[in-house]
């Protein structure tokens, strides 16, 4: 027999249970010094019927295999260095299935939950530049479609309760629907866990960004009423205060953003999304608060 039809022979069409056994690497976070790279390493929970995310680390040299940071029946995602290297944040759902920041050492040990927030998601970690607090978006899952909610109608044998619309876009595929709760700003002390809400409203917020003092964070949304109505998305930058206060919004170019980032001065950049009839193309423009124009980088 020739080797190539010893190949052809070895080789079969893809099927349904194949899939079931990729995994995916996603989300490289470069530690502050530089010598090692946490990331996250997805597989398929064929018992629950759903993804299960695990936190490993590997050499920024590739000197050593990668290893394993953490694992279980959970689902582990976001690793975030401290600023100081000595501690990993992370998104986990490994208390009640319900999503909590936990911190774990950089050199491994027991990882610990921070925040102690109600049933809802986390998402956008974020530690502020002298460690002491990790910003974040929380949305809040409406009581009625909490996991105890739901098990108690469960064991009564009653009904969901109608839901009720009020926005055009009311769901996302893979994620449910939105029963109008909405990502807000966050910010949680590093040490106590006390978390309190920086921002409100019927108004999703998205990509934070701390200032160089770790005094202000900037934030995109796009708080028009009729947003969801218009068919275009009018993201602007948003700042507030860390402490506590209003909301302000940054002169910017019209058009969908993303990615706001500052340098030292403060001034906060964020990539614009321009559509065009050919295709789609994007181009960086730089915005200084308060009042100053937004100049074009690219």
């Amino acid at each position: 027999m020739s080797k190539n039809n010893a190949n052809t022979e070895t080789k079969r069409p893809i099927t349904a249970d194949d899939l079931l056994t990729l995994q995916g690497i996603s989300d490289p976070q470069v530690s502050p010094d530089g010598a090692r790279v946490a990331f996250v390493r997805t597989a398929t929970d064929t018992e629950k019927n759903t993804y299960r995310g695990e936190i490993w680390a590997a050499p920024a040299d590739g000197s050593r295999p990668a290893r394993k940071f953490t694992g279980g029946k959970w689902n582990d995602n976001e690793p975030r260095w401290s600023p100081d290297g000595a501690q990993i944040a992370f998104v986990s759902d490994r208390q009640d299935e319900q999503a909590q920041v936990f911190l774990i050492p950089a050199d491994g040990g027991e990882a610990s939950a921070l925040t102690r927030l109600e049933p809802g998601g986390i998402r956008g970690l974020r530690w502020s530049p002298d460690g002491a607090k990790i910003a974040f978006l929380y949305r809040a899952t409406p009581h009625a479609y909490t996991k105890k909610a739901t098990e108690e109608r469960k064991a009564k044998g009653l009904s969901a309760p109608p839901r009720v619309h009020t926005r055009l876009g009311y769901r996302l595929d893979g994620f449910g629907y939105f029963d109008d709760s909405y990502w807000q700003v966050y910010v949680a002390d590093a040490l106590t866990g006390e978390a309190r809400a920086l921002t409100g409203g019927e108004f999703s917020c998205g990509d934070i960004c701390w200032s160089p003092d770790g005094q202000t964070l900037a934030f995109l949304s796009d708080r028009r009423l009729d947003g969801d109505a218009s068919g275009t998305s009018e993201t602007q930058i948003w700042t507030v205060p860390v402490s506590g206060g209003d909301i302000a919004a940054l002169p910017s170019p019209p058009g969908d953003k993303g990615g706001p980032r500052t340098d030292a001065r403060w001034p906060t950049s964020a990539t614009r999304t321009r559509r065009t009839s050919g295709g789609r193309t994007t181009t960086a423009s730089s915005c200084c608060p308060p009042r100053a124009a937004p100049r074009r980088a690219t």
